[in-house]
């Protein structure tokens, strides 16, 4: 199981290329060990590094406006990419692993404590 994801310093993508990718890594299956190699970018959080579980448990995550935001908190795992785009609050696109291993892609705002 693959756990650390170290890519040099490559450009960021684009918010469509990112969502694209989101997408695809999703439908293929993708698990959390190898989905920030398989989109090619580093994620803002993966809980399979424990320490980002914690910034999981601590974000004040709210969904975008017209989307629904599964309960994160009680997912297997979560990974979550920032999105490259101009906002005050950043906005946010991952993938749950759900405990039943189901999948599902999400968008949130990512709000200060």
């Amino acid at each position: 199981m693959r756990t650390n994801f170290e890519m040099s310093e490559p450009a960021l993508l684009s918010d469509e290329t990112l969502l694209a990718a989101i997408e695809r890594a999703a439908s293929l299956g993708v698990g959390p060990a190898d989905v920030e190699q398989a989109v090619g970018q580093r994620a803002w959080v993966n809980t399979i590094r424990s320490a980002e579980r914690f910034a999981l448990n601590t974000a004040n995550i709210e969904p975008e406006e017209g989307k629904k935001l599964p309960a994160l908190r009680e997912a297997r795992d979560v990974v979550y990419w920032g999105r490259p785009i101009d906002t005050h609050d950043p906005r946010i696109a991952g993938i749950v692993w759900h405990q039943n291993g189901s999948t599902e892609v999400f968008f949130g705002i990512l709000y200060p404590p």
